[in-house]
């Protein structure tokens, strides 16, 4: 049986796992790190998935590291191995094929995987999620002029998936069980719009459907909603994701909804940290740990984690941010957007708008932009201050000039 021990031994070999190996990396010049990954591949970030990879197979820009990076980092890759337990008082973990690895400090970056329903049968060629490179090599072959899509969930990575096959040509339905698209993180009238962007890209837009069984033959699929069967050349599903807490649950870690860690990352098993989506960390605006599942945490949480567990404590603090890319149009979400009541319209043009969010106070606590990422920059400066709703509501009156002088100084130096 194979054992190697390692001052810092990471489980997951995704982006917040390759995060926080650097992380360590720059913590601790002289210490061993590895990381073990389920996947063959080398760690890729998912978010170019569905965006520019989905639209050129050969786009590699997913790899933000090669293979000499880590070499050069001292990064030692174990890909292909899935841990299945571990042993906290011998600081073991073991592997689906018998392997023994040791450690010092673990970082847990397990990340997530696809929401499945009984309903939807057994992924297959034609019934897909879209979570890993093969899933998106397997979309990508299939969106064409022409080819009838249908994709069953209006959150970020449906419509972003709607907005590729339309820019190559598919016709595209989009099912969604809730009453709006989006309808988990934004307000009404700022997932009105994105629907509205979506309509005018070509894309039809089913609420308030529910999908009974999918049906996947040689030649295409059947989807059926209520009394109606669609007829497709794909079906792709994109209801969300589950976090794989089970090696932290047979662990005995503290879980809720996603492991619980502090701002360093810490678990509360002192030498086990974790990082990325599937953690729930503190988080800026909040009065409690949330679980986020963006880019920004996998990069930024999991580079804290990384160095803290190698012995330099470092706090991840920073306002929750999101951007999604469809067709052409760009999403971005500053703080959280399911916390507020009151949303502050600032419509520029059909197709550009902002929304600020207030708590009854009138402080600012979030911000959505369509196609007006420009204000995010003042967004992040104006979160926490007070603000006069008719102001924010003015589209000729600049966020910039909104900004307390304090706030302002320290967002120039």
């Amino acid at each position: 049986m194979q054992q190697s021990h390692f001052d810092i031994l990471i489980i997951g070999g995704g982006q917040a796992g390759r995060r926080a190996a650097e992380g360590a990396r720059e913590a601790s010049p002289s210490a061993t790190i590895a990381i073990l990954g389920e996947e063959i591949h080398l760690p890729y970030d998912r978010p170019s998935l569905s965006k520019e990879r989905l639209l050129d197979p050969d786009d590699d820009r997913c790899f933000v590291r090669q293979r000499m990076d880590f070499d050069e980092k001292r990064i030692e890759l174990f890909p292909g191995q899935c841990a299945v337990s571990i042993d906290r008082q011998a600081h073991l973990v073991r592997t689906e094929e018998g392997r023994e690895y040791g450690y010092g400090r673990l970082i847990l970056a397990t990340g997530s995987r696809v929401r499945w329903l009984p309903s939807f049968g057994v992924p297959g060629e034609r019934v897909m999620a879209l979570r890993t490179l093969e899933d998106c090599a397997n979309l990508s072959g299939r969106i064409r002029q022409g080819a009838r899509i249908v994709v069953i969930g209006a959150g970020f990575i449906g419509l972003e998936v709607a907005a590729a096959a339309r820019q190559q040509g598919a016709s595209v339905k989009v099912i969604e069980a809730g009453s709006s698209v989006l309808g988990r993180v934004f307000p009404p009238a700022a997932a009105d719009h994105v629907a509205r962007l979506q309509q005018e890209m070509g894309v039809e837009i089913l609420l308030d459907t529910s999908v009974r069984q999918v049906t996947e033959g040689p030649d295409g699929v059947a989807v059926e909603i209520g009394v109606e069967t669609l007829r497709a050349d794909i079906a792709v599903v994109g209801i969300g994701v589950i976090p794989n807490l089970e090696l932290a649950i047979k662990a005995g870690l503290d879980v809720v909804d996603g492991i619980m860690v502090d701002k360093e990352g810490r678990s509360s098993d002192p030498d086990i940290y974790a990082a990325g989506e599937v953690t729930a960390h503190p988080v800026l605006g909040c009065d409690r740990s949330r679980r986020l599942e963006s880019w920004q945490v996998a990069e930024e949480q999991a580079y804290a984690a990384g160095r803290s567990a190698a012995g330099s404590p470092t706090a991840y603090a920073a306002w929750p941010w999101f951007w999604s890319d469809q067709g052409r149009h760009n999403i971005q979400m500053l703080g959280l957007a399911d916390s507020c009541a009151n949303w502050i319209a600032r419509e520029y043009d059909h197709d550009r708008c902002s929304f600020v969010a207030l708590d009854d106070a009138h402080t600012v606590t979030g911000m959505i932009t369509i196609n007006a990422g420009g204000d995010i920059g003042a967004g992040r400066r104006l979160l926490g201050t007070t603000q006069d709703p008719a102001q924010l509501r003015d589209p000729e009156a600049s966020l910039r000039s909104l900004i307390p002088r304090r706030a302002a100084a320290q967002g120039s130096a």
